[in-house]
């Protein structure tokens, strides 16, 4: 039942990304919501239920986005082992591993969104209405993610009650 809501949960947040934030503001540009997702996987979850559900996302996301193929899933396979190599140090519950995670998670993404641009050419220059972009979505991260990814925690919590509650074997 976890991968059911893994497939909920992403579904919601590619909607919500691509059609009510672009709805909302379309002026500015916000931070990957799956990115948030990928975060929880590494927190929460083992690698076993972590792994197949991030290469699936990454390669969903690489077919819907217009970006070269494989731009997503170097991103969250980066992000997805760099959250639990972080884990491994710091408690997974704890205030200090969640805003840093969302920090680097979304510096380390938009590096890599950033970097394939200027491959081809000779100078690398970044604008600095890019760098205002890439803080702008780190700060926005750091102050929004942490509760999101509290709220997937809790909801998942409770899925997994209802499902046990009603799928569990009853005799007569």
């Amino acid at each position: 039942m976890s991968y059911l809501f893994y497939l909920i949960t992403c579904v919601i947040l590619i909607i919500v990304q691509t059609s009510v934030f672009p709805m909302i503001a379309p002026q500015i540009s916000f931070y990957d919501l799956i990115l948030l997702f990928i975060i929880y996987l590494g927190t929460y979850k083992q690698l076993k239920e972590g792994l197949p559900s991030v290469l699936i996302i990454s390669l969903v996301m690489d077919s819907l986005s217009g970006a070269p193929m494989g731009l997503y899933l170097t991103a969250y396979l980066w992000v997805y082992f760099g959250v639990r190599w972080l884990g491994r140090f710091l408690d997974s519950g704890s205030f200090i591993l969640l805003p840093v995670a969302v920090a680097s998670g979304v510096l380390l993404e938009n590096i890599f969104f950033v970097v394939p641009f200027f491959a081809g050419e000779t100078r690398f220059y970044v604008t600095a209405v890019a760098v205002y972009r890439i803080i702008v979505n780190v700060l926005c991260a750091v102050i929004t993610g942490p509760f999101i990814i509290v709220v997937m925690f809790t909801v998942q919590e409770r899925w997994e009650k209802i499902f046990k509650y009603f799928f569990k074997s009853r005799s007569v």
